[in-house]
């Protein structure tokens, strides 16, 4: 929820900067998901192949925010 929330918000301001800025956030908040994902995993809850394919999109996802970030 947070990562989409963040490139909502940012959009809506009024200024680049700004916008930067939620996308920077954005992109710490999908770190975020793979740090949970990563314990989540040391837990029990989730296997090695699901995190592993969980890990990858959470790496497109970041890429998609970086180059986001460059063209704003």
């Amino acid at each position: 929820m947070s990562v989409p929330s963040n490139i909502a918000e940012g959009h809506a301001r009024t200024t680049r900067g700004e916008y930067k800025h939620f996308l920077s956030i954005a992109r710490g908040s999908v770190a975020e998901v793979e740090v949970q994902l990563t314990l989540a995993e040391g837990l029990g809850y989730v296997q090695a192949p699901l995190l592993a394919n969980a890990l990858d999109h959470c790496d497109a996802i970041s890429r998609m925010i970086t180059n986001l970030k460059r063209a704003v």
